[in-house]
């Protein structure tokens, strides 16, 4: 398994209590992947675990059952599809401006709907190589590079064949962005990684 997978792996087991803050987690991945199309809403996704992870949310906020496929055209990614108007209306608000995407109930929900975005569309390299944090955004890249700014956390956008992405290779921000989704012990590791290395 790559580091990424690692972390996704880590989301995934970490149980939420509150109900207000799975919701922002497929919130998260809502406003990073969720495409409507026809009146059927598609997040396309790069593992099994997280196709079903993502599909036990939506059963339980949108009362729907979703259907994990591959895609028509091929390739190694998931696509989780449903039928929801209120998941339509969400992802159309945030598209048009209309929403942030996150509306915070508790403390944790931010950290919920960044883990929901990492999920769907992250990655990251593993720091004893490398230090690189990347989101896979297309068209959505500019609206939550401002969100995460608004966080503190400042990334750079790159065009890369077909992909927009947000990155960073700032070992402080991937600290940061490690913080701000509450992803405590692998933050720790770059910590530490760095304090050997000097």
């Amino acid at each position: 398994m790559s580091f990424s997978s690692d972390l996704k792996a880590e989301i995934i087991s970490g149980l939420y209590k509150n109900a207000c803050c799975r919701r922002s987690l497929i919130h998260g991945a809502l406003s990073a992947k969720g495409v409507v199309d026809a009146e059927q809403i598609t997040i396309s996704v790069e593992s099994v675990s997280v196709a079903e992870y993502l599909s036990s949310l939506i059963k339980e906020f949108f009362g729907r059952d979703a259907i994990i496929s591959k895609p028509k055209n091929g390739g190694r990614r998931l696509i989780v599809s449903f039928k929801s108007a209120s998941a339509e209306k969400f992802i159309t608000d945030f598209l048009t401006c209309e929403g942030r995407g996150i509306n915070p109930k508790c403390a944790a929900c931010q950290s919920a709907y960044i883990r929901g975005i990492f999920l769907v569309c992250g990655r990251m390299s593993d720091p004893k190589k490398q230090f690189c944090l990347e989101f896979s955004l297309g068209n959505r890249a500019r609206k939550l590079l401002e969100y995460f700014e608004e966080l503190g956390l400042y990334l750079k956008i790159s065009e890369r064949a077909s992909e927009t992405l947000l990155y960073t290779k700032n070992s402080s921000y991937i600290e940061d962005f490690l913080a701000l989704a509450e992803l405590h012990s692998t933050a720790f590791e770059i910590i530490n990684l760095k304090i050997s290395n000097d």
